[in-house]
């Protein structure tokens, strides 16, 4: 390892349609001087989607290698999906490769890094965990330091704001969350002075999911320079760190995935049911049952005001450890199926298993546990299936669905296995729901409330330092930045990575080393991974 230094900065949702305008008028002075080295847009994973994306970013590999392709999992054998956390990674993380090097390293606030993990310094974990008062750093006596010295610190905001629709409340505390956050890391990059640091601002990504119409369409209103403000307090605490760095530190930032307006929703579940690959049980209204959800977001806001959330999660933890966990993760079993519960298994095809990773799973004999579907007739249904799907319209003829992804072709490695069977890409304004509606096509809602933002395929990186070329546009993928990093640091590439070292990106060419990485194994456990809260939040942010 030479004495190179890189700091990746995390701005999860990241568009360049609204970080490119504010640059040109001057109101990103730092973020411009990012801008200025090498950027351009960065092709995410399928799906778009926070796990799966921030994986790929810190391991070089595609969801086929590293297994994380939604924040749940899914197990035929009752229907139900199961948290996924940073257990269920299969590969090195950037930070691992540093840390056998002898690197020193502080990771912060990086999606789906729950439980925390050893490495050669310090790590606070993300998005994806729980917010009671579990262990979230590495080594576990960091968060009493924290908690010392910052006593109002929380991994992540609040989510009953969102669930009760009370925007200005989240809107009015974001800027304060990302501020007292970047101070715990900045204070502690002091400390430790790392060779490779990382640090994720998440926040904007829910900004974006529900006020992208008031910043980016109408651009008025009590909201309409939400967008604006934001990036202009993150600018400010941004630069006051890079006038901090030494000239040997390589500053890369990127986002995991890119936002778009979106007006509709599409309830995949409602075309599966009209042609009749999915069936209802006899009697049952599926529209009324998948509102049973709701209720229960009321009643865990409730139990939360009133002060007994926590008595009856203790309950709800000693019922499920007399359950059986599902193996790799450790996670326990959460019910989905509040919106499927109508569904006759014995007599339903195909059916649409997860809103966040727009996937489509078919209910197979031997894999199932009511399964329909022959295994030998499976690439033939699939692939009537799969065009079925791209022939779905809107009531005024529009094409809604513009891409379907088999697993097969979308992904490669050991654990193309544990994906769904296939993917859906939505046409431009559109996104999808979970369970079922009134109609297959409905105003865009979350929460009772209008959601007009949702993820795109293209997200954002810049990279600025010493020997990166100034002013050039060059197109990446996401699973590039990891052998980029490592490469830079003199850090040997594993063989098995997918992503490639932005070779182009740099004056000077790079000697490239790479050896046969021998594989990946996981040996700490961690207790009491129970996920009761986390499964709430998700639902909050509408990704359940």
């Amino acid at each position: 390892m030479n004495d190179v230094r890189t700091f990746v900065l995390g701005l999860d949702g990241a568009d360049w349609s609204v970080i490119e305008p504010l640059i040109a008028e001057g109101a990103l002075p730092n973020f411009a001087r990012l801008y200025k080295g090498v950027h351009g847009p960065l092709d995410s994973t399928t799906p778009p989607l926070t796990p799966p994306g921030w994986t790929a970013s810190v391991t070089g590999r595609n969801p086929g290698k590293h297994n994380i392709f939604d924040f749940f999992s899914y197990s035929g054998s009752d229907y139900d999906v199961h948290l996924t956390s940073r257990k269920d990674r299969r590969c090195r993380a950037v930070w691992n490769y540093v840390s056998n090097e002898g690197g020193r390293v502080l990771v912060m606030n990086v999606p789906h890094t729950y439980p925390p993990e050893k490495v050669n310094g310090y790590l606070i974990t993300g998005f994806g965990t729980p917010e009671w008062d579990c262990e979230y750093t590495y080594p576990p006596e960091l968060k009493k330091r924290i908690k010392k010295s910052h006593p109002d610190f929380k991994v992540d905001m609040p989510s009953r704001f969102l669930h009760e629709g009370d925007f200005a409340s989240f809107v009015k505390g974001v800027n304060a969350h990302c501020e007292e956050q970047f101070k715990v890391f900045t204070e502690l990059y002091s400390e430790l002075k790392p060779h490779f640091a990382m640090f994720c601002f998440v926040e904007m990504d829910r900004l974006f999911h529900f006020f992208w119409k008031e910043s980016m369409v109408l651009k008025s209103g009590p909201y309409g320079n939400l967008f604006k403000d934001h990036f202009v307090f993150l600018d400010s605490l941004l630069g006051k760190f890079l006038d901090t760095l030494p000239e040997n530190v390589y500053v890369m930032a990127i986002s995991d995935h890119g936002f778009g307006e979106v007006r509709k929703d599409i309830y995949v579940n409602n075309y599966l049911r009209d042609k009749g690959y999915l069936s209802v049980k006899e009697g049952l209204d599926a529209v009324s049952v998948g509102k049973v959800a709701k209720w229960k977001l009321v009643v865990a806001s409730l139990l939360d005001r009133i002060g007994l959330w926590q008595i009856y999660l203790k309950h709800r933890r000693a019922q499920l450890e007399k359950r059986s966990a599902i193996g790799g993760a450790g996670a326990e079993t959460v019910r989905s199926a509040t919106a499927l519960s109508a569904v006759d298994w014995d007599k339903t095809k195909a059916y649409f298993s997860s809103m966040s990773a727009r996937s489509v799973r078919l209910n197979l004999k031997g894999r199932e546990a009511n399964g329909v579907v022959p295994e030998k007739d499976y690439d033939e249904f699939l692939e009537k299936l799969a065009n079925d799907l791209l022939e779905m319209r809107d009531e005024d003829g529009t094409k809604i669905i513009t891409k379907v992804f088999k697993a097969k072709d979308a992904f490669k490695g050991d654990y193309v296995k544990n994906a769904s069977d296939l993917y859906l890409e939505p046409a431009p304004g559109y996104s999808f729901n979970q369970g079922f509606a009134e109609k297959t096509v409905m105003p865009s809602t979350q929460h009772g409330q209008p959601r007009s933002g949702d993820h795109r395929q293209y997200g954002i990186y810049m990279l600025q330092g010493r020997g990166v070329k100034q002013g050039e546009t060059l197109p990446a993928a996401i699973i590039d930045v990891t052998p980029t990093i490592l490469a830079l640091m003199g850090i040997p590439l594993s063989d098995d990575l997918d992503g490639k070292v932005l070779i182009d990106a740099l004056t000077e060419e790079l000697n490239v080393r790479r050896y046969k990485e021998a594989p990946y194994g996981q040996t700490e456990t961690t207790a009491g991974e129970n996920e009761e809260k986390l499964q709430e939040r998700l639902k909050d942010l509408g990704y359940l």
